[in-house]
């Protein structure tokens, strides 16, 4: 009888501190009476994931891990973001009745960071903010791909992406001198990088130091044709 009264008593049946039931909106989004920190939240994740996609001129310049790297960060927080605009979606729907646009507001940034970073109708990145590319070339092998891109103002960008989207990256200087282009790399190259390409119709064919043999052998003039 006395643990029946004990554990029927209505200070126990109630949530801790008088809280209401965990909901899977309470845990996404957090309490409904915290309308501030859902919208700073959402602010947070827009401005994180937008600057991540946007300086990727950057940050693509670290060797080894740091690209696989960032490649995942972008993809969770991407993930986390459409799961928050769903659950803020739902939320805003069930709170119609309170006619208050900050309960709609999260939703809305969701939504429009989504769609920048799917399609970035803007067109802002930091690639406008370097020196056109005037030439590209690539080399497509069967585990990885090597670009090549010159630009106006005379620097190179060299990268190679392999296992697990390792990355190598390596810049210099670049001129032409009749049909051969020549690299000046600005950091010690590994030794199977060509400093000198020839031109044959749409392909540099790499000469190594001393005649050996280059490697990639060549590039193929232009984007990456994803034929591998």
């Amino acid at each position: 009888m006395w643990n029946e009264s004990f554990f029927s008593a209505p200070q126990l049946k109630r949530d801790p501190l008088g809280g209401r039931t965990l909901h899977p909106l309470t845990f996404l989004l957090g309490p409904q009476r915290h309308a501030k920190t859902r919208l700073v939240i959402a602010v947070l994740i827009a401005i994180f994931l937008l600057a991540m996609l946007r300086t990727e001129c950057y940050w693509r310049r670290f060797g080894g891990p740091v690209l696989p790297a960032m490649n995942l960060l972008i993809i969770t927080v991407f993930v986390v973001a459409v799961v928050r605009l769903v659950a803020s979606i739902v939320f805003a729907i069930r709170n119609w009745s309170r006619h208050q646009f900050g309960v709609t507001l999260p939703a809305i940034i969701y939504l429009v960071t989504i769609i920048d970073a799917v399609a970035n109708p803007f067109g802002i990145d930091c690639e406008s903010l370097q020196s056109p590319v005037v030439e590209r070339a690539c080399y497509e092998g069967t585990m990885v791909t090597k670009t090549l891109r010159l630009r106006a103002s005379g620097e190179f960008e060299w990268q190679s992406i392999g296992w697990f989207a390792m990355s190598d990256f390596q810049s210099g200087a670049w001129r032409w001198d009749s049909d051969t282009l020549r690299l000046a790399f600005s950091a010690q190259p590994l030794a199977e990088m060509a400093r000198r390409y020839v031109r044959k119709g749409d392909t540099l064919l790499g000469v190594a130091e001393g005649g050996g043999r280059s490697y990639p052998p060549y590039f193929l003039e232009g984007p990456c044709r994803r034929e591998n």
